[in-house]
């Protein structure tokens, strides 16, 4: 929260440095710039970056149950259902790092984790603060820039397959993020990474006050 008495004309970086812990979830299809927002966020409020694509890459390299049926998501082109979410989600939290707040790069992908999510913080001994960004992108524009960055699981199927669970019950999902906490889209479109940054950042500096 911004300390009473700070004025729009400290600047942006000012404020930003009063905001209290919390958690950002950074939503949207692949190919919007999640990743890549995501780590200049992280690095603006000086909090670590919660990829579940890196968490599962992560626990797939361990030869565990909750490995195996990692590796399982990368070889078949799909998303976790809610179960495994929900392991691999409190594996992660059991770290020092997330305890002072971090962004949670492309949550979301299930409505069971939106209305559980508060659930499995206070669970893991993280409750605080929640904000929701949406980052908007044309599904075939997204998937234009996936094909581009040449990633082993990056195949015209699984990007196809990705693609299609993101958008199911796209609606019902952020619907029921919208009611519960503060929510904002940012229309990606064609803007420059530091221009869609600097959205993000006003977005958060304001709902703060």
């Amino acid at each position: 929260m911004l300390e009473a008495g700070l004025s729009r004309e400290n600047g942006l970086s000012s404020a930003i440095g009063k905001i209290q812990k919390q958690i950002i979830v950074l939503t949207g299809p692949e190919g919007s710039g999640k990743t890549t927002q995501g780590k200049m966020l992280a690095y603006k409020l000086g909090v670590p970056k919660v990829a579940m694509g890196d968490v599962f890459r992560e626990l797939s390299k361990q030869d565990t149950e909750l490995g195996r049926r990692s590796k399982r998501l990368f070889e078949e082109h799909v998303y976790s259902d809610i179960s495994l979410f929900r392991e691999a989600f409190v594996w992660r939290m059991q770290r020092d790092d997330v305890k002072q707040g971090f962004i949670l790069e492309g949550g979301f992908r299930f409505t069971d984790e939106v209305t559980s999510f508060e659930q499995m913080l206070e669970e893991t001994g993280n409750a605080m603060p929640i904000k929701v960004l949406y980052l908007r992108i044309p599904g075939w524009k997204g998937a234009e820039r996936l094909l581009k960055r040449g990633r082993e699981d990056d195949t015209e199927e699984g990007i196809l397959s990705r693609l299609t669970n993101h958008y199911h019950k796209l609606g019902e999902r952020m619907s029921k993020a919208q009611k519960k906490w503060p929510f904002f889209m940012i229309i990606v479109g064609d803007k420059a990474e530091q221009q869609i940054h600097e959205e993000i950042m006003q977005k958060i500096s304001e709902s703060s006050q």
